[in-house]
């Protein structure tokens, strides 16, 4: 295998048993191989896939992208974090891609993911039957009523495995699943076909225990894009080849409405004890709040990663708390502007539409590919670089022999090169993107690694080696809010009073403001900063502010809209709308 295959390999590992929305280490891990990955892109022999028409397409763009970047007032560290995702999404497209045009290393990279499925599922299995039901009864057993909410998930028994939510289970199995039918399908000796069938039945079983929607949809659509690629297979004429393309649809068609049936109907109990909270009306007003958000900042969005700090001003009765849309199309679109639809538009259209025809593995990854375009029109996986970054790896793989329509000169990638040199821009781009990676891991993954500890530090309350812990985390990244309110929430927790910490408390509060003016929840410390200086004044405008940037929210009302000024300045919250 190249090298290039070990690094997305040990990507694909990476990403999956340690999500890097979740786990620091994953995080920095993560980006370091795709540091890696760009330079081996960016320095390989061979044609580039893509030519002129894509490249001015992404000159063109590129101002706007900057401009959506550094025209919004703060939330700097939100939009660096979204470039990031999108740059790591951007390498594992082109090196699945670049892998893709080798059918072996694609079967290769395609029985890795096939094998992490079957692990993952193992482990979700183990949660709905063990894990979960002996937390709930040690909670239900201490009697406490403040973990009433987590009682209610674990009693549910949807597992998410090693992410952080069943929805991501279901979309990384619907990456897995079609794999692991070609794998099945490509068997010989009856041992390995024994063993494959036994993955997709371990793989099959833990999808229907998330009761995902969103995840089953995808994994229909990736199956059956599998089971019956377009164009000639196996020496079938056309004629037949479409005629079994008609009867697999026909048959996960109906194979999806049976399964959708059974997943509302066994989730009946969570949504009938909340009017309006079934699934569909929860997406109409994520959907309505975008399009909103896209209504008011047409051009330059609300900026990149802000979607959870404007959503607040559009929540409506019934709507529920969220931090992303529900459709990572309208979220990208609100925050980086409505330009952004018109490359996402191409993309899937030119994926949707080969010039080429799929056959073999190639298949099986660009089932997994329209799978994983189409959960994300309900869901938002994009935002989740557990899922996303093997979904980028088998959609550039899916891509491989295939030229989009609209990019004249785009030519597929070949498996070892010509020997033709890399180009001086392709080389320089490869080293921007590393550097770029590489700083951002120096900087906010080390901070988001002392954050972490900081949080673990304060599992038995707040104190003094969390919050060093958090002025580390504000050290390494200063440009980023959370560690300043982390530092200034846990001042205020803890009740602390000399002149030394008061004056540190104001600064984090003052800080985590400056840096994300928009955000209801870091007015509101500010507030309590100002009401235990002794500064009602003060602190009634900040609440005033935290007010109209979250009306819905009774707890950022002002003090003395509170019962006529009887009931105390509340505790300060952790800082989790953004």
């Amino acid at each position: 295998m190249s090298p290039l295959w070990l690094l997305t390999a040990a990507l694909l590992a990476t990403s999956t048993l340690l999500p890097p929305e979740i786990h620091p280490a994953g995080r920095v891990v993560a980006h370091l191989l795709s540091a890696v990955a760009a330079l081996a892109l960016g320095f390989a022999p061979g044609r580039v896939a893509g030519g002129g028409s894509s490249r001015r397409g992404a000159w063109l763009l590129a101002p706007l992208a900057c401009a959506s970047f550094l025209l919004v007032d703060g939330g700097r560290a939100r939009g660096l974090d979204e470039a990031a995702a999108i740059a790591c999404f951007a390498v594992a497209f082109f090196a699945g891609r670049r892998i893709g045009a080798g059918t072996e290393q694609v079967k290769s990279l395609g029985a890795v993911a096939a094998l992490l499925g079957v692990v993952i599922a193992a482990q979700a299995m183990a949660q709905h039957h063990w894990a979960y039901p002996e937390t709930a009864a040690a909670l239900r057993a201490a009697q406490d009523p403040a973990v009433d909410p987590f009682l209610v998930r674990l009693e549910a028994g949807r597992p998410s495995g090693p992410f952080s939510l069943p929805a991501a289970l279901a979309g990384f199995l619907a990456l897995s699943l079609p794999m692991t039918l070609f794998a099945l399908r490509t068997a010989r000796p009856s041992v390995w076909r024994a063993a494959w069938s036994a993955a997709i039945v371990v793989q099959m079983y833990a999808l229907l225990l998330t009761r995902s929607l969103g995840g089953l949809l995808g994994a229909t659509v990736a199956c059956a894009f599998a089971l019956a690629p377009p164009g000639r297979e196996s020496g079938q004429d056309d004629g037949r080849a479409r005629g079994r393309a008609t009867r697999v649809a026909i048959a996960a068609g109906l194979l999806f409405a049976a399964v959708a049936v059974v997943f509302v109907y066994s989730r009946r109990a969570e949504i009938g004890s909340h009017p309006g909270a079934d699934p569909l009306s929860l997406r109409l007003g994520n959907w309505r709040a975008a399009v909103e958000m896209m209504r008011d900042h047409p051009i330059l969005g609300v900026g990149p990663g802000r979607f959870p700090i404007f959503y607040p001003r559009f929540i409506a009765p019934g709507m529920n708390e969220t931090q992303f849309a529900h459709n990572s199309y309208l979220q990208l679109a609100a925050t980086w502007g409505a330009w952004a639809l018109a490359p996402l538009a191409f993309f899937v259209a030119a994926f949707s539409r080969p010039k080429e025809r799929r056959r073999g593995a190639v298949a099986a990854a660009a089932g997994a590919g329209a799978g994983f375009l189409l959960h994300n029109a309900i869901d938002f996986t994009f935002f989740l670089p557990g899922v996303a970054l093997p979904a980028a790896l088998l959609l550039g793989a899916g891509s491989a022999h295939s030229i989009p329509p609209g990019l004249a000169g785009a030519q597929p990638i070949e498996a070892n090169g010509n020997g033709e040199p890399p180009g001086r821009a392709r080389r320089r781009a490869g080293v921007a993107v590393a550097l770029f990676l590489l700083v951002y891991a120096a900087t906010a993954d080390r901070s988001a690694w002392h954050l972490e500890r900081a949080r673990a530090l304060t599992q038995g309350g707040p104190s003094s080696e969390a919050e060093a812990e958090a002025r580390r985390a504000a050290a390494a990244c200063p440009w980023d809010p959370d560690p300043w309110a982390f530092l200034a929430q846990s001042l205020l927790a803890r009740h602390a009073a000399t002149p030394e910490e008061e004056t540190l408390r104001r600064v984090a509060a003052d800080r985590a403001a400056h840096l994300e003016p928009e955000s209801a929840i870091l007015h509101h410390t500010v507030a309590l900063d100002r009401a235990a200086a002794g500064d009602p004044a003060a602190a009634w405008i900040e609440e005033e502010r935290a007010h109209r940037l979250y009306p819905a929210k009774a707890l950022y009302r002002p003090q003395g809209e509170r019962e006529a000024g009887t009931e105390p300045m509340p505790a300060a919250e952790p800082a989790t709308e953004r």
